[in-house]
């Protein structure tokens, strides 16, 4: 679920450029069946077909449902946040990143101004 600014930077990188995207009205029912049957798969566990993966496994870095994280699940006493937290997280850190990388890149081209002088 991607705002337009991010859907347009979606389309322009190279690396994402292909990646499908689904709007979200689609993704609540009022597209056929077929789409809807695929996207719900995509959100749903590959070990526990009813579960719906709203969690996410911090050791094993991966989008799980809560039965994984029960005593038989593979998951099973590792670390975990819900998804939207896990976002949260991420989105943050990303934020930090970029600032950090985008300072970076300033020092670097007045560095290049300075010995072009």
């Amino acid at each position: 679920m991607l705002c337009d600014a991010c859907v347009s930077a979606h389309k322009r990188v190279k690396l994402t450029r292909d990646h499908p995207i689904t709007p979200l009205d689609n993704i609540n029912g009022t597209q056929n069946g077929a789409t809807n049957n695929k996207i719900s798969k995509r959100y749903s566990c590959a070990k526990h077909s009813n579960e719906k993966l709203h969690m996410y496994c911090e050791q094993c870095n991966k989008v799980t449902c809560s039965k994984c994280h029960e005593a038989s699940g593979d998951h099973f006493n590792h670390k975990y946040l819900e998804v939207a937290t896990a976002s949260h997280v991420f989105r943050k850190s990303l934020a930090v990143q970029l600032k950090n990388l985008t300072e970076k890149v300033c020092e670097i081209e007045v560095q290049v101004c300075i010995d072009n002088l």
